[in-house]
């Protein structure tokens, strides 16, 4: 079995993919940590730590001057560590038990990326609530993280600050992933369901031993 897990950052896909791998054995591929690495390699010239904290200030907010540049140079990194991804898949035999665990900005790596996990996997979207995506919503502003806005518009009104404007348009922001993330999925799993202390893979249509 190919699984996929999609959705909202820090909504658990660490925490149910480090499951399949610990629980029933499936091997697990980390695609922050594929990017990350390719994205080191152009950091280190630019004498930029490759941190959460280097790479946010390295990225911006949207309304920075460095934004537009970064974050195409961003993308093009996962969108390198996915095609790596999607190798792997193809050259792994069907037998062989895998979890994908992508990153939030997957839902931007393009329709051909896209495809190919839908083909080569079932995808797996879980699914932030209201309250959850307020949650993250303080977390940027305080703790400002990398993010991509792909072909979501950020406007900032004459009248408003960064801050406002900001404000206003990260939740436009998320719940344009969140129905994204929906529409690229096989199965969405309600947050309520995922978040469970008590849930256990067979959520996940996973049983047994691999």
């Amino acid at each position: 079995m190919r699984i996929t897990l999609v959705g909202m950052s820090n909504i658990g896909k660490t925490h149910w993919s480090k499951r399949f791998e610990n629980e029933v054995g499936f091997k697990r591929i980390d695609c922050d940590a594929l990017y990350r690495a390719k994205l080191k390699l152009l950091l280190d010239e630019q004498g930029c730590e490759c941190t959460q904290l280097g790479v946010a200030k390295w990225l911006g907010y949207p309304y920075d001057p460095q934004y537009a540049e970064n974050s195409k140079i961003l993308m093009a990194c996962e969108r390198e560590a996915l095609k790596q991804v999607i190798v792997m898949l193809n050259s792994s035999s069907q037998k062989e038990n895998i979890v994908v665990e992508t990153g939030g900005s997957v839902i931007y790596t393009g329709a051909d990326i896209i495809q190919a996990l839908k083909s080569l996997t079932r995808i797996i979207h879980l699914a932030a609530s209201e309250q959850f995506q307020q949650v993250m919503f303080s977390r940027y502003l305080a703790h400002p993280k990398p993010i991509i806005w792909g072909d979501h518009t950020f406007t900032k009104a004459v009248y408003q600050t960064n801050q406002e404007a900001l404000a206003t348009c990260y939740p436009q922001l998320l719940a344009s992933r969140e129905k994204r993330y929906t529409e690229m999925a096989g199965v969405t799993i309600p947050y309520e369901e995922h978040r469970k202390d008590t849930a256990d893979l067979s959520l996940m249509g996973v049983t047994g031993q691999s």
